[in-house]
């Protein structure tokens, strides 16, 4: 999704889900998920001074 707001902002933002059916948990170490699924979110903001 993106919003531009007047003429030199801009917003965007995604948000993304992966689903794994062969594994119980996901990474390793520190990064270690128990779960079957992970979901991301992002947010940029855009300011453009020209």
């Amino acid at each position: 999704m993106t919003y531009k707001w007047k003429t030199k902002l801009n917003l965007s933002a995604k948000i993304g889900r992966m689903d794994y059916m062969d594994r119980e948990e996901i990474g390793s170490g520190l990064d270690l998920i128990s779960s079957t699924h992970k979901t991301d979110v992002s947010l940029q903001v855009v300011w453009n001074n020209l």
